[in-house]
């Protein structure tokens, strides 16, 4: 094998030249420097070598302008281009030029180096073709062949098990993209292709930063593709090497995938394949996940056959490896196993076999981090629970009925008036990441509490009433607030809570500062001795209780599990005096009403009935029946309305003292006052009506005759 190697830096071209010796002994390399000759010209032979091995930067020339020319030339071999990391635009440039390949310089090492080569010089060094080369040989064959309207597919740079990757680009532009094609033997798969479309499909419906777009999809001849973004900055594999990550940067890259985890779980979509190969970076950091081969949509029927295990063995979910039904917690489960090998550089389990690796899973205690990473081990332990009902949360305070805090807290950049507010927050509340959701409390501004928290630094939530009390129509977020005096550090504001009442359904919203429960140890230098416990679940309470009287006695069986019940029972304990009181003003309310009505009817029947004269010397007269009604009724009337009129205005009055006993109703109900009313002037239409009516019947002689 003989090889011209163009290049301006003695060291790579030494590099290069140990690593080609290393595999081919008897090779013969020839260095040609760009900083001393200029292009090789037609007087310059060409044909005698096997392969050029050309780099992008010369010194003082384009790498790709003499790739153009060289590639003119009849007598070119194979050209090798060696590219920057990261900048795959000239990858593809490079390939259009007619390079036959190219490697990432900063990235080159000896088994890619040899790889390209091989592929590159198959015919003329190779007697026998390994199993490898001829696929890769295939890949190359087939890529030249596929036609993509407006795409131009490059050079094959990945084989999996269901495709095989293509670097592509547009044809009007030199943008970098993916091109995805199908394995033969998954194309005559019928339940294959129904997973590679689903896959489409529920890509194309996630429409997040946080997932790989799909630029389109489509058939040539037998061949079943997709085009998608091309992501510059790698994979997560290549971003670990083997080697652990900083805390901060393992921390922000696990809050990212949280971020695209929420996305497609919140489209009902189980990725099931969580693993540092499927997760990319673009060119700004950003990552994404890609290969939804094996995703599953919640909500759609399961094209896994019962007992078919799915998955990567390294990151599957106890559940995965028995081959269970599964929910969107076991991309949780593969995320905490994630982090694991982010922060330690390991992996979590090992083992001679997939299946051993995969078993470890089920019965293997993941093993604890390293001491320095002590802060990190309850969130991973949180991540691999998988508790038996939807949720399980702790906090300190329970609404609503909690006795007033009253604490000074120092509030950043605020100096309180003469008349107040003053820096003082009527309720402390400590929770851990997920209480609030449990109890459906939202936020309205900025972000929840968030596992990746517990490690990072201090965080605070406040309700709407502190807001609207310290920072009025400015936006709390970014500032701070310091609990408990100077030797507590500064904390920063990241989320405003809703409004919940805590010292009573009765009670003025009070300001309410939030704490998350697993950072105050470390931040705060204390904890909380007695905590609620906060279980998210759609099982009645009677049907657990057991289970939790097990799991807490299993920690300790002096500890005492106190008033289990449901929130509900809480709210209701909540009111039950006021209810009462409310119940007893309502019988004596109705007592009232009835009492009215009765007295009401009572008196202005009697005046009608000694009306019984007037009403005999009007009929005698000769005044109609109905004429004779209408009168007695309307004065009847304004009797009844003087009354009622009185009556609102008093009990308008006296509101205040009613609106503390009433709850989802206000004191001035629209509905409450013109039923009461209406009552009142039916008593009265019916008691002028009756006896008038009487009157009306009798012979008007016989009236006056009595008289």
């Amino acid at each position: 094998m003989r090889i011209l190697l163009i290049d301006d830096d003695e060291d790579l071209r030494n590099l290069v030249s140990r690593y080609i010796r290393g595999h081919w002994p008897d090779a013969q390399i020839d260095g040609y420097d760009p900083l001393e000759r200029d292009m090789p010209s037609a007087a310059f032979p060409l044909r005698p070598y096997d392969v050029i091995v050309l780099d992008y930067m010369l010194g003082r020339g384009d790498g790709l302008e003499w790739l153009k020319a060289l590639k003119q030339r009849d007598d070119c071999p194979k050209i090798l281009f060696l590219t920057g990391a990261g900048n795959e635009i000239i990858a593809v440039r490079a390939m259009k030029a007619g390079a036959d390949d190219y490697q990432r310089k900063q990235e080159l090492t000896r088994e890619k180096l040899i790889t390209s080569l091989r592929d590159l010089t198959a015919t003329a060094v190779e007697r026998t073709v390994s199993p490898d080369l001829a696929a890769r040989m295939e890949g190359h064959s087939l890529g030249a062949k596929l036609r993509i309207p407006g795409i131009t597919v490059l050079h094959l740079i990945g084989e999996g098990g269901t495709a095989r990757v293509y670097l592509a680009s547009r044809e009007d532009d030199d943008e970098p993209l993916v091109v995805k094609i199908l394995r033969q033997e998954i194309v005559l798969n019928r339940k294959a292709m129904e997973r590679f479309m689903e896959e489409y499909t529920m890509v194309e419906r996630i429409q997040s930063r946080h997932v790989a777009r799909i630029l389109g999809h489509g058939k040539h001849e037998n061949n079943i593709y997709l085009v998608m973004e091309f992501f510059e900055g790698g994979d997560l594999a290549k971003r670990l090497g083997a080697k652990a990550m900083p805390p901060g940067e393992a921390l922000q890259l696990f809050r990212e995938l949280m971020f695209a985890l929420g996305d497609i779980h919140e489209k009902g979509i189980l990725h099931r394949d969580l693993k540092p190969q499927n997760l990319m970076f673009r060119r700004d950091g950003t990552l994404a996940i890609v290969d939804f081969g094996i995703a599953k949509n919640i909500a759609a029927a399961d094209r896994t056959g019962a007992g078919e295990v799915l998955g990567t063995p390294r990151y599957m979910s106890p559940e995965q490896v028995q081959g269970r039904a599964l929910d969107l917690r076991t991309d949780i489960y593969s995320a905490g196993v994630l982090l694991y090998q982010m922060l330690t550089g390991k992996h979590m389990f090992d083992g001679e076999t997939a299946m051993e690796v995969a078993m470890h899973h089920l019965n293997t205690q993941a093993p604890p981090l390293p001491a320095h990473l002590e802060p990190y081990q309850r969130l991973l332990e949180k991540l691999r629970a998988v508790p038996g009902v939807q949720g399980a949360s702790a906090m300190s305070g329970l609404p609503p009925d909690r006795p007033l805090n009253a604490n000074d807290t120092d509030i950043g950049n605020y100096t309180a008036p003469p008349e107040g507010p003053f820096e003082n927050v009527d309720y402390y509340q400590a929770v851990t990441v997920g209480s609030l959701e449990a109890l459906g409390v939202p936020i309205v501004d900025g972000r929840s509490f968030e596992l990746t928290d517990e490690a990072g630094g201090p965080v605070v939530l406040i309700n709407q009433t502190m807001a609207k009390t310290f920072w009025k129509n400015e936006s709390p977020i970014g500032h701070r607030v310091r609990p408990g005096g100077p030797n507590t550090p500064w904390m920063t504001i990241v989320g405003v809570v809703r409004d919940v009442k805590q010292g009573g359904l009765d009670a003025k919203t009070g300001t309410e500062l939030f704490f998350n429960l697993e950072q105050l140890p470390r931040v705060g230098g204390f904890a909380y001795s007695q905590m609620n416990i906060v279980l998210k679940t759609t099982l009645p309470v009677a049907s657990i209780s057991s289970q939790v009287q097990r799991k807490v006695a299993s920690m300790d069986p002096a500890l005492p599990v106190i008033k289990l019940q449901t929130m509900d029972d809480v709210f209701s304990e909540s009111t039950a005096r006021p209810r009462f009181l409310a119940q007893l003003l309502g019988g004596f309310a109705l007592l009232a009403l009835v009492l009215a009505a009765v007295g009401t009817y009572g008196i202005l029947s009697y005046l009608v009935t000694e009306r019984r004269r007037e009403i005999g010397i009007r009929m005698a007269l000769g005044a109609n029946r109905g004429s004779v009604l209408g009168m007695v009724m309307g004065q009847g009337l304004i009797l009844a309305v003087a009354g009622v009129v009185i009556g609102v205005l008093g009990a308008l009055g006296v509101n205040r003292v009613m609106s503390t006993l009433l709850f989802g109703i206000e004191p001035t109900d629209p509905a409450t006052i013109a039923g009461v009313v209406g009552a009142i002037a039916g008593v009265a239409l019916l008691a002028c009506y009756v006896p008038a009516r009487r009157a009306t019947l009798v012979d008007p002689m016989l009236v006056l005759r009595d008289e």
